[in-house]
């Protein structure tokens, strides 16, 4: 019945639904493998309770009121006295009130330079700084839209203990904490319109004084949170006069601040991540991970200056084994710096302001407390004269236990740290004992002896007070640092059957690519068939219904043994290796199909075999962290060899037209694609051997003067070159003129205005600020009207207008005077390429607007870099079927007889073009400005069309501009099966069967392309997803291999919706428009 309901469907229909099958089975086992590989963090819902009232914490508060400015992407070479060597003038010693302080009042005033665990997005370091804990690699995709905080933090911590909370700015805050805030003291704001730099800071600003003046209620903990900084690096860049102005503005603030504030309140002023060069942040690169922070005490001693440089100079002292390798207050060097700084984790604020609040440290707190905000003495304690705080660190810390302790050591007995690094590590035992009996605990099994072997020792009452602080700094670290581990929770039981599930995609596919080489009806009866379309859904969906019945039956008797796959997962799994070994099965492992084994020997080599030594190089590769960071590069190596035989067997073509077609279209396919591979942007692991041309330099926002000013030319140009490609066979008439020259000219025209208005406006200086909102408005209008025009404009067209054939109309008379009329079909050769042209053009006008400029003359060189291809691949079919008419006629006589026109067998498309079309699309990605790493993303397309991020838009936006260039070039895969195609319409067929099958043809050379396409991504997922899995305890498997894994799985996804769309709208509507018009032709003739 299955079978029969299959045969009733169109070709058409039946190869759409074979490619949502693939989509289907990739779909499936990349959820199944990245539910095992990326799982979040378990966050405990414990909360830390005070012993009694008012009796929180064992550490004397030093305030009873905080103030806590957040200045987004606040770098620490923004503020730090010690900056890179030159130093920018933009951002260097222009937010100097930190270091002024600092240097004026060292024992109240401290700047760290805090390490921000990445990812580096605001909602992440907003968790990180509230609740002490640790971010996931897969917590980035909600910075579009967080979630609330259930886990123990300083603002629970703060509400619970009668504390008053206050907050203005980043709007992400209501969010994560939606009923923390005190009433009619909340004020968020919009926090991703980067358009404007200056809103969320004024209204900061207008709600902070008031509070501080004791105008707007009483308040103990104020959080403001700033955007400006961030937002003008998004925009421009850090290395700007807009970044000057803003710091400058930020530096006016922080002065009245500091003015404003009375002697029981702390200041803290942080950077919740930085930026890099470019101004974008995200990643884990130095630049982004390096954020400022800046403690402040108007009144209170936090630590005794003497007592913190003999802790800095024992830096000094040799490493012994009470010593921690990078001593008690460890130091770093900012890129470019000469100077070493302090340098922290930013979460260590987390247990540093709770207990200088008098707080309880939240429960997941991973962070240690500061120690120069604790060498203080305790309440009521009085330490000797600061004079005497002259302590042999070379003594203390290399005398063997039992020695004389030198002069003055029992005074360490007398500051406030001891408590409050006991507290601290009370807290962190405690969190590390309730993961471990939660239902992650066994995470835990290999660190959890020694972590508590530390925690002992640290604890011993016979410790002196230095050698105490180095053994619980040691238990601190190594927690944090086992805990980040924890990062990837690997279920290994998933990862396996998902990496099982992926693995079988590969031959699955390949046994579907090889089912569509037969032919496609075994017999002609007037019936409409693709048989390999039907064998393969029977084929899959029967084994999908069986594996999904036996994994269910699996999981209810073995439940006890496979807790960590639950009931949907098991079935899922079930039905998509069933799914998968039902077609290999049958189209790989029985004789008796076209798709044996026994064909192989009939590939031939350039065009099958070489492609497919290509795909395994290519896959295999990933496993070298090499290879992945100059995937760029070497994709071109891999095109080159697949255009080499081309060029070097144009010379033994059978005629001079076919050696000229050949190698010009060959040798323009090469160049066009290796001057699009000029444009790159670079990994932080490829400094200093790549060199930024995609911007105008390291660091800026801006495209290349030169490519800005070519982008418009190429819209100007690029439609002229596009009806050549059509004009050769005659086939740009009718709608093509008015689209191509017209409407799409008139699109891409909008698309690079839009760029150019943007760069106006940009400009520093250039324009007034009248004028610079006029420039805003204009361009926001622009792109919507260039979105509008390409989805409603050119597509409606598309969709509505004929084939681009021309009808001309000859009347002649016979003997009796009859009226005959003559229909000559001026482009019918090409009526099915060129209207899917159009299609595919339709598209290209919205990954173009989109894409920067340097990435809009990267497209359109690789438009026609794949059509010139289109004219190789279709040069060598009309070459092969040419040589084959010669060697297969009995009687040369034949060749001249025009009545009788030669039989020659279909040429059908190979692997060699899958091949190209998938390399291309990869180039294609790495040209446009990405890689494979986060900081790399371009946000500013977010706002394309809109002032304000809107969603559904701004995400869609964002994904169009990252992948739209993958999904592109796939969607111009039917090109090759269907250019210069001949519509089997009746009039030029013997019999209407015969039309038809030929017709069947067709569309099973178009799905089989698509396979071959979606085959060769799905090998480098494959590969991907493997190098990760076996890598993932490796040092860069969350630098390297697993953002390399998450775009060739979304490629991947991409991939196949693309040419589920080419062949489902694309190919299905140009058959129907060639079927009508055929019609049309008939009935007048």
């Amino acid at each position: 019945m299955l079978v029969a309901s299959l045969r009733a469907l169109s070709p058409i229909s039946l190869g759409t639904l074979v490619l949502v099958w693939i989509l289907f089975i990739h779909g499936s086992s990349l959820y199944l493998f990245t539910r095992g590989f990326l799982l979040t963090r378990l966050a405990l819902d414990n909360k830390t309770k005070c012993a009694a009232p008012g009796q929180c914490s064992t550490v004397s508060r030093t305030h009873s009121k905080a103030v806590v400015l957040i200045i987004d992407a606040l770098r620490y070479d923004f503020v730090s006295p010690y900056p890179p060597s030159p130093p920018d003038a933009f951002h260097h010693n222009v937010l100097t009130l930190p270091a002024e302080l600092t240097a004026a009042h060292p024992d109240r005033s401290f700047i760290f330079n805090a390490h921000s665990d990445p990812p580096t997005a605001t909602l992440q370091r907003i968790k990180g700084i509230t609740t002490g804990s640790l971010p996931t690699f897969v917590d980035l995709g909600s910075s579009f839209g967080g979630s609330s905080i259930n886990e123990d933090s300083l603002i629970h911590q703060a509400v619970s203990n009668g504390k008053r909370v206050a907050f203005m700015g980043d709007d992400t805050w209501a969010t994560v904490y939606p009923n923390s805030f005190s009433p009619n003291m909340s004020w968020p704001y919009d926090s991703f319109n980067v358009e404007d730099l200056h809103t969320v800071d004024e209204g900061v600003i207008r709600h902070l004084f008031p509070l501080l003046k004791g105008q707007a209620g009483k308040w103990d903990l104020a959080i403001g949170h700033f955007l400006g900084v961030d937002h003008v690096g998004h925009r421009v860049g850090p290395s700007g006069p807009a970044m000057r102005a803003k710091l400058q503005q930020m530096d006016k603030v922080l002065r009245q601040v500091v003015n404003e504030l009375d002697n029981d309140t702390l200041l803290v002023v942080l950077g919740d991540h930085g930026m890099d060069s470019k101004g974008d942040h995200g990643g884990d690169g130095i630049l982004e991970t390096s954020s400022a922070m800046w403690v402040y005490s108007k009144s209170a001693t936090l630590g005794i200056q003497p007592l913190i440089e003999t802790m800095l100079n024992a830096d000094a002292v040799p490493r012994v084994a009470e010593r921690v390798d990078k001593g008690l207050l460890p130091l770093s060097t900012f890129p470019g710096s000469h100077t070493p700084t302090r340098s922290i984790q930013q979460i260590d604020i987390v247990p540093s302001l709770a207990l200088l609040l008098g707080l309880p440290i939240p429960f997941n707190n991973l962070g240690m407390v500061i120690p120069e905000l604790f060498l203080h003495h305790k309440t009521n304690v009085p330490l000797p004269d600061e004079s005497k705080w002259k302590i042999d660190w070379t003594a203390l810390f290399t005398r063997r236990m039992g020695e004389p302790l030198p002069a003055h050591p029992k005074a360490l007995y007398n500051v406030a740290l001891k408590d409050a690094m006991m507290v601290n590590a009370v807290q962190v035992r405690a969190y590390i004992e309730a993961y471990r009996n939660s239902a992650s605990g066994g995470e835990l099994d290999a660190v959890y002896a020694t972590l508590s072997q530390m925690y002992v020792d640290s604890m011993s009452p016979v410790l002196e007070p230095a050698t105490m602080w180095g053994k619980k700094r040691v238990f601190f670290r190594q927690a944090l640092k086992d805990c980040r581990a924890l990062w990837a929770q690997f279920n290994l039981l998933l990862m396996l059957s998902g990496l099982a599930a992926l693995g079988l995609t590969v031959p699955t596919v390949w046994a579907v690519y090889r089912a569509f080489d037969a032919p496609a009806s075994t017999k002609i009866d007037g019936e409409k068939k693709l048989h390999a379309g039907v064998a393969v859904l029977s084929q899959g969906l029967t084994g999908a219904v069986g594996g999904a019945m036996m994994s269910a039956w699996v999981k209810i008797v073995l439940a006890k043994w496979t807790p960590s796959l639950k009931f949907v997962e098991m079935v899922l799994l079930g039905a998509t290796i069933g799914s998968e070994w039902a077609v290999i099965y049958s189209h790989l492992f029985t004789q008796n199909t076209p798709a044996s084994f026994t064909k192989i020997k009939a590939m031939s080599y350039h065009r099958t075999i070489l492609p497919i030594v290509v795909l395994i190089i290519h896959a295999v590769s990933y496993t070298s962290n090499s290879f992945v960071m100059w995937e760029e590069k070497l994709t071109q190596y891999l095109l080159l060899t697949l255009l080499l035989p081309v060029l070097i067997g144009s010379f033994a073509a059978p005629e001079w037209r076919f050696r000229a077609r050949l190698l010009g279209f060959g040798a323009a396919s090469a160049i066009l694609l290796r001057l699009a591979a000029i444009s790159t942007v670079c990994r932080e692991e490829q400094h200093p051997y790549c060199h930024v041309t995609f911007y105008s330099a390291l660091g800026a926002q801006a495209a290349p003067w030169i490519t800005t000013l070519a982008a418009p030319v190429c819209a100007l140009v690029l439609p002229s070159i596009v009806r050549r490609f059509l004009a050769q066979s005659e086939s740009d008439k009718v709608a093509a003129p008015i689209f191509i020259e017209v409407v799409w000219r008139g699109l891409l025209c909008g698309g690079a205005g839009y760029w150019i208005l943007e760069r106006l406006e940009n400009t520093h200086g250039l324009l007034s600020d009248e004028l610079v909102m006029v420039v805003r408005s204009a361009r926001t209008v622009a792109a919507q009207a260039v979105m509008t025009g390409s989805v409603v404009g050119a597509g409606m067209l598309w969709w509505t207008s004929q084939t681009c054939v021309e009808e001309r109309h000859t009347v002649t008379r016979g003997e009796n005077d009859e009226k005959h009329v003559q229909i000559l079909l001026i482009g019918h050769a090409n009526a099915y390429g060129s209207s899917y042209l159009l299609f595919v053009l339709t598209a290209f006008s919205l990954v173009f607007l989109v894409s920067p400029p340097t990435g809009q003359v990267v497209l359109s060189l690789s438009l026609v870099a794949i059509l010139s291809y289109v004219e190789v691949a279709d040069t060598e079919k009309d070459s092969a079927a040419l040589v084959e008419a010669f060697t297969t006629v009995s009687d040369p006589a034949q060749l001249l007889d025009k009545s009788k026109p030669l039989k020659v067998s279909p040429q059908r498309p190979t692997f060699v073009t899958a091949a190209f079309v998938s390399i291309v699309s990869i180039a294609t990605f790495y040209a446009t400005g990405h890689q494979a790493v986060l900081s790399t993303i371009q946000w500013k397309s977010a706002f394309i069309g809109f002032p304000v991020v809107t969603y559904p838009f701004s995400p869609i936006l964002v994904a169009l501009n990252t992948f739209g260039p993958i999904a592109l070039v796939a969607l111009t895969t039917p090109l090759f099966a269907i250019w210069n195609t001949t519509p089997p319409w009746p009039s030029t067929s013997p019999t209407p069967a015969e039309s038809e099958a030929k017709e069947t043809l067709i569309i099973g050379d178009a799905v089989k392309l698509a396979v071959g396409v979606s085959l060769y991504h799905s090998a480098l997922t494959f590969g991907t997803a493997m190098s990760a899995a076996i890598l993932r305890r490796h040092l860069m498997v969350w630098k390297v291999f697993a953002p390399r894994f998450m775009l060739g799985g979304v490629a991947l996804l991409c991939v196949d919706a693309a040419l589920v769309l080419g062949v489902g709208i694309g190919v299905r509507e140009v058959m129907n428009k060639a079927q009508k018009m055929g019609r049309s032709a008939v009935k007048q003739a």
